[in-house]
This record gives C-alpha cells, sequence and structure tokens, in this order.
C-alpha cells in the first residue's frame, strides 16, 4: 500500500527485493559494487548502456548507446531511453520515452509518456499528455557516458570530476554588481528608520522576536536557492518603478505627518518594487510569503494595539481564574487581580499574552514557510497559533499564581515569572507538533508497505497491453 510517489517507489524497491520479480516476466540486473556491467543488447539494450541495480528490465526495454540507469528501479516493456540519458530509482512504465540527454531521478514516467530531450525530471510524476512545463532543459552531453574518462581508469571508480565553474560573463557580472549596488542603497536610504525599529525591538518585549524575522527570510530564502535560480529573469521596469514611486510616497506621507507606521510599511512594499524591477511577476510570486513573513519584523500601531490590549489582559485575568477554579481554589477576582488565600497576583499589561502572541507567530510562521504539506495544512497552523499562544499564556498565569502562594521574596518571584514564559514556547512547539501530527494521521493514516500491490499493478498494465 502506498499513498505518494515516494511511498510508491519505496513499494518498488521492496517489489525488486523480493523472488516474484523474474516470475512476473523481468529480467533482474543485480547491483554489483565493482563496475557498471554492460547488458546484453539481445533485449534492445546497446552494448555501451550501463545499468547498476538492482533493475528489473521486461522484453521490449530499449536503451541507447551511453545510456545509464542506477537502481533500484523498473523498465517496463516498451519503455525506451534515449542516448546518454541518465535513469536513476526511478519507474518507467510500458511505451514510456525518455528522449536523449536526459535526467530522470526519483520518478515515476506513466504508460506512454514522452519526455523531451535534454531534460530534467526530478521527483515528479509524468502522465502521458502532460506539458512539459515541470522539466528544466539542459545542455546535452558532447560525448557518451560510455566513453568518458572515468575516476581510477575503470568503470567502477566515480563518474569523472565536476565539471569546472564557468567563469562570469561581464553581462552577468554588471548585472550582479548592479542589483548589490540598489540593495545597499536602499539600506542607507531607510537606515534612520531601521535604527528606530531596532530600538523598538530592544525597548519592547512584546516586537523583540522581530528582530529574528530578517534573518530567518533569509535562511527560509536559502532553503529555496535551487527553485529560484531556475526562475527566468523577466524584469518589470515599469510596475517595478511605479510601485517603488507610490511607496516612497507612502513614506514621505508617514514621515510629514508622523505616522511611524507607514514609513516601516515602505520598506517591505520597496522590497517588493526592487524584486519586481530586477526578477519580475514569476520571482515575486515565488518570494511572496517571504514577504509576507517579513511583515512580521514591523510593530503594530499604536492604536491597534492600544484597542487590543485592555481586551486582551481581561481575557487573560478570566482564563486565569476559571483555571484556577477547576483545579479546585478558591479565587477572589477584583479587577485585574486575584487573590488567593492570603496572596494577591496582579495581572499587569505586560502579562495580556501579545508578547506570546508576536513570538510564537514568528515561529508558527517559519515552521509553515519550511515544512513540505499542503496549503490548507498550514492555514490551520497558522490560525491555530493565536488560540495556542493564548492558551500557553493563560497556564503561566495560573501556575504562576499558584508559585507565588508557596515562594517567597522578590527576586525568586521574578525568576520564576520570566522563567514560566520561557517554559511555555517548548509547550506551544509541542502542540504545533501534535497537529501536523493529527493532521498527517487524518488525510494520510499509515499503513505497511506491501510488494504484492506492485505485483497488482504489474498485471494490470500487461492486461492494458
Amino acid at each position: 500500500n502506498f499513498h505518494d510517489r515516494a511511498g510508491y517507489l519505496h513499494a518498488v524497491s521492496l517489489y525488486l527485493e523480493s523472488e516474484r520479480v523474474v516470475t512476473d516476466g523481468y529480467t533482474l540486473c543485480e547491483c554489483s559494487s565493482k563496475r557498471l556491467a554492460p547488458v546484453s543488447g539481445g533485449e534492445g539494450i546497446d552494448p555501451g548502456a550501463r545499468i547498476y541495480g538492482p533493475v528489473a528490465v521486461s522484453e521490449g526495454t530499449y536503451l541507447a548507446r551511453g545510456a545509464v540507469v542506477v537502481g533500484p528501479a523498473v523498465l517496463d516493456s516498451g519503455a525506451r531511453v534515449g542516448e546518454d540519458s541518465v535513469i536513476v530509482e526511478s519507474v518507467l512504465w510500458n511505451g514510456c520515452k525518455v528522449g536523449a540527454g536526459c535526467e530522470v531521478r526519483g520518478s515515476v514516467i506513466a504508460r506512454d509518456a514522452v519526455i523531451s530531450d535534454g531534460s530534467i525530471v526530478a521527483e515528479q510524476t509524468v502522465s502521458a499528455g502532460q506539458k512539459t512545463a515541470i522539466l528544466r532543459p539542459v545542455a546535452r552531453r558532447t560525448a557518451p557516458m560510455g566513453k568518458r574518462e572515468i575516476a581510477g581508469g575503470h568503470p567502477g571508480g566515480n563518474m569523472g570530476a565536476p565539471p569546472a565553474r564557468v567563469p562570469l560573463s561581464q553581462k552577468q557580472l554588471a548585472c550582479i554588481l548592479g542589483c548589490g549596488g540598489l540593495v545597499v542603497a536602499l539600506l542607507w536610504s531607510y537606515w534612520p528608520v531601521l535604527q528606530d525599529l531596532a530600538k523598538e525591538w530592544q525597548r519592547s518585549d512584546e516586537y523583540s522576536a522581530g528582530l529574528l524575522v530578517p534573518f530567518l527570510a533569509v535562511y527560509v530564502l536559502w532553503t529555496r536557492r535551487r527553485d529560484l535560480v531556475s526562475l527566468p529573469v523577466r524584469p518589470m521596469l515599469f510596475w517595478g518603478v511605479g510601485i517603488f514611486v507610490l511607496c516612497q510616497a507612502m513614506r514621505l506621507f508617514g514621515l510629514f505627518w508622523m505616522y511611524g507606521s507607514a514609513e516601516r510599511v515602505s520598506i517591505i512594499v520597496s522590497v517588493i518594487a526592487l524584486v519586481l524591477l530586477l526578477f519580475g511577476w514569476r520571482a515575486l510570486r515565488r518570494v511572496a510569503t517571504v514577504l509576507v513573513f517579513l511583515c512580521l519584523m514591523l510593530p503594530w500601531p499604536h492604536r491597534v494595539q492600544a484597542q487590543i490590549s485592555l481586551p486582551l489582559q481581561g481575557w487573560a485575568t478570566d482564563s486565569a481564574v476559571f483555571c484556577l477554579e477547576l483545579a479546585g481554589y478558591d479565587v477572589l477576582r477584583d479587577g485585574n487581580v486575584i487573590g488567593i488565600g492570603q496572596t494577591n497576583v496582579a495581572v499587569a499589561e505586560a502579562c495580556n499574552g501579545l508578547r506570546m502572541v508576536t513570538a510564537f507567530l514568528v515561529i508558527s510562521a517559519l515552521v509553515v514557510l519550511l515544512v513540505q504539506r499542503t496549503w490548507w495544512e498550514k492555514l490551520i497552523i497558522l490560525l491555530s497559533s493565536l488560540p495556542i499562544a493564548l492558551f500557553c499564556n493563560t497556564l503561566r498565569l495560573a501556575i504562576t499564581a499558584v508559585a507565588f502562594t508557596i515562594i517567597e521574596g522578590d527576586n525568586v518571584e521574578k525568576l520564576f515569572h520570566d522563567f514560566g514564559g520561557y517554559a511555555m514556547m517548548p509547550l506551544a512547539l509541542a502542540l504545533v507538533v501534535g497537529e501536523f501530527w493529527l493532521l498527517g494521521r487524518l488525510i494520510s493514516p499509515q499503513a505497511e508497505v506491501k510488494p504484492a500491490v506492485i505485483v497488482r499493478r504489474r498485471t494490470q498494465h500487461a492486461v492494458d497491453s
């Protein structure tokens, strides 16, 4: 049983280890640790092709000269692999055609599917008639794989040293220097605003997590560097300049009318304008989520913060009283002061939970950007960050109120109060991990992978042919 492409390929590898491969009509090419063994041409396999098993080869399979197949892999009846193509840990069903100079890695090529010449298919499922937008063109090789110089003088060595890095052309170098100059100019222009942001991060506990947001955004972009490099560069001069002019007008409005939030938001808009100006719409769509993530580094407008601080403070007090009464304590409430026995605990404005909400929202957004899940799962994680943060803050207040009835001393109480806030972050992360586990169980229940399923799939293809 399997639920996705990775599970399917894992089931294929288990099937190749069973004894039913030969009885199903395949020729099993066993793994050899010494060399890439050429296969006889009786089944349409050129003597210059190489197979490194385990690879199940069916009758009618064609491998051209210089083709290399690395297992575990399956080449079904009628599958054709062109010259100098490389097939790694993939399944090619009957009638599919892989052109010359292609690379197919960790993929499933369906029946009668066609891969055009000089393309890369990495961890994809290609069906018949599917457009080749997922394929990334690569330069054709100039010599067959079988005739290349191989390290150590024999086929068992490493497949040659990597090619030397191509030096940058003058146009590419000028483009890189121009982009760097624009970034430096943007930082210089916004330096006073960035200094005010840094002071706000240091002064306010509610927004101290914003200091980490730019560095985390750079890390997310670094993890996506392979996809970003492959994007076509199509600068949008009109839209880029137009949006940049509008954001500078927004900045001037905030500067003259004393709206600091407008100046800070214009930083993000300026970055959007630069991405459009230098790289185009496709690049902007790819990094849009990261740009939205950058908004978390900005403090909320004072008017918004003032509107939500008092309701959050009242909610924190109510929820803490409820938890204490649920635990069996006799609690008296006087405004935002909680009385337990002879001890009074004041829920200050700083304990309203806003600090935990902003910090945990940054963590949840980072997790959503890094994990490979469906969009609705990510949306659930983001929406749940608010109730999780408020729940953790309520639990912290209740535990702190009980602890203050036991411990004495201002220094000890302050230490316990601060430690309680830090201790809630691991709990919040554990709740997020639990959400991912629950969502995974709901949409993809675990089941033992059995090679027998592959046998049934094999029978189905035989009937179709």
